[in-house]
């Protein structure tokens, strides 16, 4: 199962749906509220979602070791593209180089989205207060002008993340 859904698909969102309909719709393995659970989990824990996800179902599902084993299917197709196109794709060159320039564009939208939705359920938590809203808002932009600003100044990825959530989580505290 890990091994077809590691070839026959592109990105975490699409992997997610074939797992679902795999452990759910046609083996009937969990409810969907278990798979919930597990989504939400693997989404929680730092590291990749996909691989996340594939551990917590191998472990809630089989044991330890199937987990891990059932890791090595699923990554093999797409390293195995990654080690092709690092080898046959010519990236010094500069119309190469201009095309895979825009996954870099992608990065900060994902690192956008990812704010948004963490300042958007901090939101949705807590006293309801009139200035709590806007106290919320405003830590949003906030958050996200100076991880927008860290990522154009060339400021690694991982930390900008870490240091955002601290932020989130005190202003979720403090406000």
């Amino acid at each position: 199962m890990n091994l077809k859904i590691g070839a026959l698909s592109f990105g975490s969102v699409s992997r997610t749906v074939l797992f679902q309909d795999e452990l759910v719709a046609k083996r009937s393995w969990l409810s969907p509220e278990d798979f919930q659970e597990s989504l939400t989990i693997a989404q929680v824990l730092p590291g990749p979602n996909l691989v996340n996800l594939a551990v917590c179902l191998g472990f809630r599902l089989f044991s330890p070791g199937v987990a891990l084993a059932g890791l090595v299917p699923l990554v093999t197709p797409g390293a195995f593209l990654a080690v092709l196109v690092g080898v046959w794709v010519p990236l010094d060159n500069p119309g190469i180089r201009a095309l895979f320039a825009g996954f870099a564009i992608g990065a900060f939208l994902l690192m956008g989205n990812f704010l948004w939705m963490l300042g958007k359920g901090m939101l949705s938590h807590g006293p309801a207060t009139a200035a709590r809203p806007r106290l919320k808002v405003i830590g949003r932009f906030l958050i996200g002008a100076l991880v927008a600003f860290g990522m154009s100044a060339g400021v690694a990825v991982l930390p900008l993340i870490f240091a955002a959530v601290a932020v989130c989580l005190l202003w979720e505290f403090l406000t």
